[in-house]
């Protein structure tokens, strides 16, 4: 039986280990390598790269397996033999893992994946994750280490999008759960909607949005690759949707769908970057309230810097015959720290 304190780290690990973090920066890891215990090897082994039917790319578990072997090795003194071992030894092969008991399995799994061929990049999302129902992972394909690609940064999933959707989850709105279409600005991997879809059935039509063609590409591939593509072809739209250009397409959208499914929402995460398109965001919020006078739009923002956030609260402070508040205000592992704004 393991202690509550190595479970704990265990479960961070794992977290880590499926969201495709670089090792260095997996919290907890290095210092549990660094003990070389041949129980917390196996069972390292066991909460990630050996767990039934669960796979991240090659590339990220050869580059995981090294660092595992590569921190044992650092952190092993080699044990000098005694003469009598010396001359019993000297004709005899010997593995050199065995002097850490437990690192036989990484050097095994080493050999089994050095043959395998590359994959495109992905993350799962919903691994033992205790605010989410979601039994099944969800499959994210991303950009691995590029911020910012094709001039977007909606190639990886930011943590704004999933604190809002582990927030949805665990608190089942009520608005939620009586609205029968969701429209989100700056749908980037798509983790939010799929999240929504999955848990809530009573949403018939879920709009997903960007400005990138490529990024709206990679979300169709994530929504069919964890919903089906009978589920995303009948439910789900993708639409190109330039803030500054494209208010008018904008307004046609809203009200369409307005005319044929009734209750929508407005949602966005970690859309927030440039100061000088928060009036265009305000705008189509405005224009959704406009038509959808009873509903409601979510805004999930990381607080990256707080004169931008500054010039985002004074604009929706200023809406005229808003209701603005700050209803949620969360902080990451990694010590990201954000808020969810809902406007009325």
């Amino acid at each position: 039986m393991i202690s509550e304190n190595l479970e704990s780290q265990l479960f961070k690990i794992s977290k880590g280990y499926f969201q495709g973090k670089p090792p260095i920066q997996i919290k907890c890891l290095p210092g549990l390598i660094g003990t070389a215990h041949a129980q917390n090897l196996q069972i390292l082994h066991e909460c990630t790269i050996g767990r039934p039917g669960l796979q991240m790319p090659v590339q990220y578990r050869t580059t995981f397996v090294k660092f595992v072997i590569n921190q044992v090795e650092k952190h092993t003194e080699p044990v000098k033999p005694t003469v009598v071992e010396f001359y019993n030894d000297k004709d005899e092969d010997k593995d050199e893992e065995d002097e850490v008991p437990g690192l036989h399995l990484w050097y095994t799994e080493l050999e089994k994946i050095s043959a395998s061929p590359a994959e495109s990049f992905f993350r799962l999302y919903d691994i033992n994750n205790k605010s989410s129902n979601s039994s099944d992972p969800i499959k994210i394909f991303e950009h691995e280490n590029t911020f910012v690609s094709e001039g977007t940064t909606g190639f990886m999933t930011w943590e704004a999008s999933t604190q809002f959707s582990n927030w949805i989850l665990k608190t089942r709105p009520s608005w939620l759960l009586d609205t029968n279409w969701a429209i989100e600005l700056g749908s980037g991997t798509g983790l939010l909607g799929i999240r929504i879809l999955k848990a809530f059935p009573n949403i018939t039509k879920y709009i997903a949005t960007d400005g990138s063609e490529g990024v709206l590409e990679n979300c169709h591939r994530n929504f069919t690759t964890n919903l089906s593509t009978s589920v995303t072809c009948t439910k789900v739209l993708f639409e190109k949707l330039d803030w500054v250009l494209d208010t008018e397409k904008f307004k046609r959208i809203v009200d369409k769908t307005t005319a044929e499914a009734g209750i929508g929402v407005l949602l966005g995460a970690d859309i927030v970057f440039d100061v000088t398109l928060i009036p265009h965001l305000v705008t189509f919020i405005n224009i959704f309230l406009d038509t959808q006078v009873s509903s409601c739009c979510l805004l999930s923002c990381t607080i990256r810097n707080e004169k931008t956030m500054a010039v985002l609260q004074k604009e929706l402070e200023n809406l005229a015959s808003r209701n603005f508040n700050k209803i949620y205000s969360w902080k990451s592992q990694e010590d990201e720290t954000g808020i969810i704004f809902e406007i009325r």
